[in-house]
Order: structure tokens, then sequence, then C-alpha cells
């Protein structure tokens, strides 16, 4: 018997609004493909979405529902929504001996646990947990985001003026990494320790895994930098510059290689260093330039392209204008959800 169910993916960036329809063909007892069957990237003024973990992130928040809508009004009422924000949330690793069976109790131990760690009160925050599976020792490895209800609100606000709730949220860099996750794995073998870089727009992420578990998390929005002339005269706000870029992934491989723990936040580290990376995967949609010579001369690592193309977990039924970094990432929201 094939069962078939309908998803919405939301990604959302300091640039665009992207969402995607996807299907799952569920046989019985097996898990089944995703297949991508519509999809929208609808561009945002310059200044409409602004993340932060603290201040208001919705600047323009008739513009951003517009773009939701021209998407919504398409799919039916009660569709299932699962969103991708950009990195406006307080994240953490952390290890656990055991993890509580009931998901209220371990919603609580890992609140404590990161309220401990920044020294700062998550009330009001909701949390979304994330298991990145066992890492040598035993320990389970959680990757925990905690954003606060007034700015996801924000976020929520055009499905909720339809009467429909996010069945589930996330960051889309991380989504990005659970989709290519199975490939970074292969690719990287036998040691599987790698360097994740992901590029939406400004948001800027670093993970780096050891065995193939996360064991260090930086996320940054970069400064944009000028670009051509727009019509007006002024120059428009461009991507940020690669030597930005690189500039960035040697400041996060130092925090890794000298203590792990980014200002205290980072679990216990495992004895691997930075020298012991083999590869450099780059999930990005800004233009590259000379990376194969960078990455091996500057990083002493193998640098690998992902290609939207590659992802094999995802069909491509009917696409609009090639499978952009921003449509991959909002099919991912559903089909990246988790490992």
């Amino acid at each position: 018997m094939i069962l078939r169910r309908s998803f919405i993916g939301v990604s959302l960036g300091s640039r665009q609004v992207a969402c995607a329809e996807l299907t799952r063909r569920r046989r019985l007892g097996r898990k089944g493909e995703w297949t991508v069957r519509s999809n929208r990237v609808e561009p945002i003024p310059p200044g409409t979405i602004l993340p932060s973990p603290i201040e208001r992130n919705i600047l323009k928040p008739e513009a951003y529902k517009k773009a939701c809508d021209l998407f919504l009004d398409e799919r039916p009422a009660r569709s299932r929504i699962f969103l991708g924000l950009p990195d406006a949330s307080v994240l953490s690793l952390l290890d656990f001996e055991r993890l509580p069976k009931k998901k209220k109790d371990l919603d609580q131990l890992v609140r404590w646990q990161m309220e401990k760690a920044f020294l700062y009160p998550l009330k009001g925050a909701r949390l979304s947990i994330q298991d990145l599976g066992e890492r040598a020792g035993g320990k389970r490895r959680l990757l925990a985001m905690a954003i606060r209800e007034e700015i996801l609100a924000q976020y929520e606000a055009p499905f909720r003026q339809r009467g429909i709730e996010a069945i589930s949220i996330g960051i889309a860099s991380f989504h990005l990494f659970n989709l290519y996750h199975p490939y970074l794995l292969s690719g990287s073998e036998p040691a599987r320790n790698f360097l994740f870089l992901s590029l939406i727009g400004q948001n800027f992420t670093v993970l780096i895994c050891r065995g193939g578990v996360v064991d260090f998390v930086r996320v940054k929005e970069l400064p944009a930098h000028a670009g051509a002339e727009g019509s007006g005269g002024e120059a428009d706000a461009g991507p940020p510059a690669w030597d930005r870029i690189w500039g960035e992934v040697s400041t996060s491989l130092a925090f890794y290689q000298e203590s792990g723990q980014e200002a205290g936040r980072q679990p216990e580290r495992s004895s691997v260093d930075a020298s012991e990376l083999t590869h450099l995967f780059i999930s990005s949609d800004i233009p590259l330039s000379k990376v194969e010579e960078t990455v091996r001369d500057r990083f002493r690592m193998v640098p690998v392209y992902l290609s939207p193309e590659g992802v094999d977990a995802l069909k491509f039924s009917s696409v609009n204008d090639g499978i952009s970094l921003p449509l991959l990432s909002a099919a991912a929201a559903v089909a990246g959800d988790s490992v």
C-alpha cells in the first residue's frame, strides 16, 4: 500500500523567502523518498529581515507577509509547515550520559544546562532540540536552540493569521547539514573529521565534526559589501566577499584549535585538533572564487562544493528557474528536519 502526504518547507533569509511543497511516497514498512512538487523563491526588500537573538527580526512585516502569502495563497488551508529560520537563536552543544524519556523532562534539563552555561535566563524562549548521535565514550550529543517567543511570533505571524501552526522550527543551515549528512560521512571516510561551511546570503555557519558527530558550532551574520551600481545610482548591498569569509573560517578554526569552547559554550572537547580535519564541504549561494587553491593551500583540506543537484534524498518534479540554494534550504526544512 502506498501513502502520500504533503508538507510545506519555508526557508527565511535576509534576501528572500523560499517555499517548497514536498510529498513523500511511503510504502508500508519503508520510509520512501521526498519529491518537490512546487516551489517559489520570492525576493524581499533589503532590511526586511535582520536576524538577532534579542532584537526584533522582522523590520518590514508587510513585505515579509506579502512574500509568504504569494506561496500560501496556492496551498491548502491546513498545510503542515516546517520553518527554517536564519541564525537568530542561542545555540549550544550539550553532552549527557543518559536522556530523560519524557520530552518535558528533557526540555527542563536542557533549559537548565543552557541557562547555567550562558548565565542568562531563558524563560519565555522556545527550545528546539536535535539528537546528533553518540560520541566516543557513550555520551549523547544534543544541539539545543533557544529562540525568544516574541521573535518567533514575528516569523510565524503570516501562517498563524491563516490558522496554520508550524509543526517544526529549526535553523536553515542545520537543515542543510542534515540533508547532506550521509554524503558528508561517506565523502570524508575513514576518519569523518571535516568542516561544513554554510553560506546562505549573509548567514555564516561553521560545523566541525569528529567521527561524523558535531564537535564545534559557530554562527555569524556577516556584513554585506558594496555591489554593482543599482538603478538608482547607489551601490547595492552584495554578499560578503570571500576574503572576509576565509578570514571567518580561520577564526573558527582558531577557536576550535585553541580551546574548543567559544565563550565557554561548547561541551567537553574531543582530542582531535584542526590539523586532523581532512575535508571542507561548502554549501553556498555566493559565486566561488579560487576555492580549491585557497582551501588546499591555506587550510590543508580537500575542498568539496555541495551541489543542490547531488542530493539523493530529494527528487524535483517541478522546479522554477533551477535548483537554487534557498529552494534547497526550503526543501531541507522538511527533508532535513533531523539527521
